[in-house]
């Protein structure tokens, strides 16, 4: 171990480099210089600190990728996956009997699922564009890097999460990640800087503009939407003032507001209220099927009776059940927009029901010559691409509907397997009993986000159903309470024949 005296002085020389770095960064104005510095800070902090849950949490949710040389947008979550493996095998070599064994978080569905995939690649191979797919060198590729990305994260979750602490350490790490984007992203939504929108966009976020100017970041639905989950399961993300678990329901809230995204509205409205059930709290799910409703009826007034003269801008959210609001803002165009990738997917669908026609296809995408073919080439591009805001669509039509119903088969059966843990230890053991609850009412909002946002091949959903999977094959640990047990009262010994499979549903 160092000496006190050595750290302190570790971390006071690594405190003014970064000082330095940081001021040189901002007088120079080089702000990509700058977000570089803070991206390489948080790999680094991650990569030092015990244990992997934040890594994985990083890995998972980080809006931004890598401008490396050459390489557009290298995925950030296959960098942090790497150094996550990196950092097991280095702690299996020194400390074998440390880490648990290597073991993957599948299933026969998810296994079967993922082996198509395979297979439907090598039936059409698509090969990387330069700097892996920009421009007009979108090849198709990126989508089947992301199911890549996905089967690997399956296939070592269960390396991180060996115990019951571990798996609970990486919902904090979660809410810890969200907390500190929305902490970033939401003054940066009120700066109406473009500069801001330019820096990001380099780094990978998608950064839209609201009617009124300010900066639009929809990614905060998800980091809102976690913070929320995180304020109503005590048990993973103790908190012991009632202020501040408010504080962070209402902060989680804003980020979902203030992403734009109606989606997002929904899906926070599904969470609480399972959350809310999960739990048993007639309570607090009455009032949360009120808030809900409240919430929708001040919303279609809203939109229905505002002038909006500086722009409907914040108010968005409105539009999920103001027809006059989704007039007024892009949300009608919006829709007009997926109307049209969908109807040209379900097209491709019916020629190839079964097996689908793959990603990619596009050698002749890119060939047009007035605004027509442009508009009619971007739609190839977008549906051949995997980039059309339905996963199932896009599914369907790049690997076949077997493979589409088969996602869907693989998470009703993960959330019926969900529900049962939930109910076998809510009575035994609170923290494995809320592990279960946040994975289920997530991975319920996911089924409504693939609907109208990401492909299947979302780090998300699959972290979740890695997590669900690992998460039931930890040891059980029972809790230590106030009052005695049998094995704490002297003269006693454990109760031989009880198991937790033993104990009451």
């Amino acid at each position: 171990m160092l000496p006190q005296q050595l750290k302190a002085l570790i971390v006071g020389a690594i405190s003014l480099g970064m000082a330095l770095f940081l001021g040189y960064a901002v007088a120079k104005e080089n702000y990509y210089l700058l977000v570089s510095g803070v991206l390489g800070a948080a790999i680094a902090y991650a990569l030092v600190m015990p244990g992997y849950s934040l890594m994985l949490a990083l890995a998972v949710l980080s809006p931004l990728n890598l401008p490396l040389p050459f390489v557009w947008n290298f995925p950030f979550v296959l960098l942090l996956m790497g150094l996550c493996f990196v950092k097991y095998a280095l702690q299996r070599a020194v400390a074998p009997h440390t880490v648990p064994r290597f073991r993957p978080a599948m299933t026969w569905l998810v296994a079967i699922f993922f082996a198509w995939v395979i297979i439907r690649y090598l039936m059409d191979p698509v090969l990387p564009g330069v700097a892996v797919g920009r421009g007009n060198d979108v090849t198709g590729f990126r989508a089947y890097l992301n199911f890549a990305t996905c089967l690997f994260l399956l296939m070592t979750v269960s390396l991180y999460l060996g115990s019951e602490g571990q798996a609970a350490e990486l919902v904090r790490s979660l809410v810890k990640v969200s907390l500190v984007f929305v902490l970033f992203l939401v003054p940066m939504t009120l700066t109406k800087s473009m500069m801001v929108a330019d820096v990001l966009t380099a780094f990978g976020m998608y950064v839209a503009m609201y009617d009124n100017g300010w900066l639009r970041f929809v990614v905060l639905g998800l980091f809102g939407q976690l913070l929320v989950a995180g304020s109503m399961l005590p048990a993973l993300v103790p908190i012991e003032r009632k202020w501040v678990r408010l504080g962070m329901f209402g902060l989680g809230m804003v980020g979902v507001l203030l992403s734009g995204n109606r989606t997002s509205v929904v899906m926070v409205a599904m969470l609480v209220v399972s959350i809310a059930y999960l739990r048993r709290q007639r309570k607090l799910l009455t009032a949360c099927i009120a808030g809900v409703v409240i919430f929708l009826s001040g919303s279609w007034y809203v939109g229905e009776h505002f002038r909006f003269s500086g722009g409907v801008g914040l108010y968005r959210f409105v539009t999920l059940v103001s027809g006059r609001a989704a007039e007024m803002t892009d949300a009608a165009q919006n829709v007009q927009w997926r109307r049209a990738r969908w109807e040209r997917a379900w097209y491709d669908i019916q020629r190839e029901p079964w097996v689908g026609l793959g990603y990619g296809g596009l050698q002749r995408a890119f060939v047009y010559s007035n605004r027509s073919e442009y508009e009619a080439a971007a739609i190839e591009i977008d549906v051949a691409a995997g980039s059309i805001h339905n996963g199932y669509l896009a599914s369907a039509r790049a690997l076949g509907i077997p493979a589409a119903l088969l996602f869907v088969l693989i998470v009703i059966v993960q959330g019926f397997r969900e529900f049962r843990e939930i109910r076998r230890w809510e009575g035994a053991d609170t923290v494995r009993a809320q592990l279960h609850m946040f994975t289920l009412a997530n991975l319920l909002t996911m089924l409504l986000e693939s609907y109208v946002g990401h492909g299947l091949n979302n780090h998300m959903v699959w972290l979740l159903v890695g997590m669900g999977i690992s998460i039931r094959r930890c040891p059980w640990r029972q809790q230590t309470e106030s009052r005695p047990t049998p094995d704490s009262q002297p003269g006693t010994g454990p109760v031989r024949g009880i198991t937790p499979q033993a104990l009451p549903a």
